[in-house]
């Protein structure tokens, strides 16, 4: 029997997925002096900020046309050499619905943020795809996003 570092299992498959078109988008940036002591002296965040319009999506309760709005916040510890092995990353973000859409936090790699900002500012990113599954009535986790320059016809 082959030594495996860790346990190979399948995740189970999204409970449902949204395909968001992206309207508009902003970038927050903030640096200050820590709130707690630690190596670094300064707290650094980024932000993206996304609104759009659900376009489609796989159940009948929601309809085309909510609003979402999903922040997108860096964390190194998403990076591929970080991440490997970690069996507590189970989701990369949350979902929630509220009146009138659906509201969103989508964690990536710190690596990967300032790319996804130079496509959208170039044009080439027009939608998001977000598979989740449901923790409550009102409340998911992110299973998985995709940024797409069209929507994808596959999901019928």
């Amino acid at each position: 029997m082959p030594d495996r570092p860790f346990k190979l299992r399948k995740l189970r498959e999204a409970d449902f997925w949204l395909h968001i078109t992206i309207e508009r988008w902003e970038w927050d940036y903030s640096l200050g002096a820590a709130w707690m002591e630690g190596p670094d002296p300064l707290a650094e965040l980024r932000g993206l900020r996304l609104k759009g319009k659900l376009a489609k999506d796989s159940g009948k309760s929601v309809k085309a046309g909510l609003t979402a709005e999903i922040r997108v916040y860096e964390g190194a510890h998403f990076r591929e050499e970080k991440r490997l092995g970690n069996a507590k990353l189970q989701d990369v973000g949350r979902l929630d619905r509220v009146k009138g859409g659906f509201e969103g936090i989508i964690i990536m790699p710190d690596d990967a943020l300032p790319l996804v900002m130079l496509m959208l500012a170039m044009g080439r990113y027009g939608h998001i795809d977000i598979s989740a599954w449901k923790d409550g009535p009102r409340s998911s986790r992110v299973r998985s996003y995709s940024f797409k320059e069209t929507m994808a016809d596959d999901w019928d």
